[in-house]
């Protein structure tokens, strides 16, 4: 079975001629083709300069090729999203892939389309231009680019929009959701005592940090009807200007002593639904705690605990969800869990 980043080198080997194409009638043979891999999923690739002084668009070619099951019960007109991280600014900009944009802003509700029943495999291979779909500022920037289809992610891509300006420079996240510093509840559940979330620092149930990216885990000891996505995660990523606190914050954890936080790294979490149309997103931004000064360009490792789901609007309601992390430009994900019906 080919992976993403495999369907990506070679058959979504695009030459920057066919990247600017007028049309896309030559994607044709590159479809049928595609139909002949042993491949389910979605892979994407773009050029990975794109200047803007003499380029009015940025084109991103999609394959994505799914069993007649998947193509009928997660239709990609209504599940596939565009997902662009500016790693200059940490700005996370989300659209849908199919979206009308004459039509309403992101999020406008729209009839759902007459679904369709398919006995066989399908594929599509699809050019996009991630200027128009995301409303991308037409400047120089460092991008990272993949697409979600509900449980699918895609390979991620990095793009270099060139140019005579300089890239613009990113502000210190706020830290978010602020930690719960009281002292720990006594109430005991399921044998244990109840954890205080949010929490940022490293705890017994934190997963060890990875050498680069991110690791998180669902909490089901401590499922409560207040709680209804636990989670632990923990990350490294390289310290970057816009991470690195002027001046350090000072957390007081009872019965923990005080923890400095030196740096703030965002994180968002996008949550799908099938049948919705429209993501979810949460955003956070994790504080990492240390006793020096932080030097750009170096490792940060921080670590969170708290539930995930506060703050989504509208709220969740009963039934299966998957979310996916986006940290600096990588995606974890799908994380599958259920929201239970009110008791």
């Amino acid at each position: 079975m080919k992976t993403p980043g495999e369907i990506a080198s070679t058959l979504l080997n695009l030459s920057e001629r066919e990247f600017f194409a007028d049309d896309s009638e030559f994607l044709w043979n590159r479809k049928v083709r595609l139909l002949d891999i042993a491949f389910e999923g979605v892979a994407i690739n773009a050029p990975r300069t794109v200047d803007t002084a003499q380029r009015t668009k940025l084109p991103v070619v999609m394959g994505i090729r799914m069993t007649g099951t998947r193509a009928s019960d997660v239709p990609e007109t209504e599940h596939v999203l565009l997902c662009a991280t500016d790693l200059d600014t940490g700005e996370v900009r989300l659209a849908r892939a199919f979206f009308d944009t004459k039509a309403a802003e992101f999020g406008e509700d729209e009839p759902p389309p007459s679904r369709e029943r398919y006995e066989g495999d399908s594929a599509q291979v699809r050019l996009y231009d991630a200027r128009e779909r995301l409303s991308l500022p037409w400047k120089t920037a460092t991008l990272s680019v993949c697409f979600l289809c509900y449980d699918w992610v895609s390979n991620v891509v990095p793009v270099a929009l060139t140019g005579p300006d300089a890239p613009e420079k990113g502000v210190v996240a706020t830290i978010r959701p602020e930690p719960d510093l009281a002292p720990p509840e006594k109430k005991r559940l399921f044998g244990k005592a109840k954890a205080n979330l949010p929490c940022f620092r490293q705890t017994a149930q934190s997963p060890p940090a990875p050498k680069d990216g991110l690791a998180v885990r669902v909490d089901e000891e401590t499922f409560t009807e207040d709680h209804l996505l636990p989670i632990h995660g923990a990350f490294t990523t390289v310290a970057r200007p816009r991470h690195i606190l002027g001046k350090p914050v000072v957390h007081a954890y009872s019965g923990a002593g005080e923890a400095r936080a030196v740096a703030v790294v965002p994180i968002t979490m996008i949550v799908l639904c099938l049948g919705e149309r429209f993501p979810r997103r949460i955003e956070w931004g994790v504080p990492v705690y240390g006793a020096g000064a932080v030097a750009t360009g170096t490792p940060l490792t921080g670590y969170f605990s708290l539930d995930a789901l506060t703050g989504a609007e509208p709220p969740l309601g009963p039934g299966p969800y998957v979310a996916h992390f986006l940290l600096e430009g990588t995606v974890l994900g799908p994380l599958r869990f259920e929201v239970p019906a009110p008791r």
